[in-house]
């Protein structure tokens, strides 16, 4: 299981980054708030986010749990399997 931080572009990443923050208690700074996740959690834009996976699969790794904890922006569930998804299956 790891956490899932994803966004269509960087701008729509930031908006979720400080929500999240926001939600765990954080300073809503969403750039720092990033910068503490990136080495544990698969953060980034869609694009980012589809090379990370990739990444995990070269090295055996074949299924996650994607711990997402904004549970009520539906969107991010649609943007993954709108985007994400779909580009992992080729």
């Amino acid at each position: 299981m790891t956490g899932w931080l994803v966004g269509a572009d960087q701008e729509d990443l930031r908006d979720r980054a400080k929500r999240l923050a926001e939600w765990k208690g954080e300073p809503p700074d969403p750039d720092a708030f990033l910068a503490s996740r990136r080495d544990a959690e698969i953060v980034g834009t869609t694009a980012q986010a589809i090379d990370q996976l990739r990444e995990l699969d070269q090295v055996g790794v074949k299924r996650i749990m994607a711990q997402h904890l904004l549970h009520r922006d539906l969107d991010a569930i649609h943007l993954m399997g709108r985007e994400v998804i779909p580009a992992l299956a080729r």
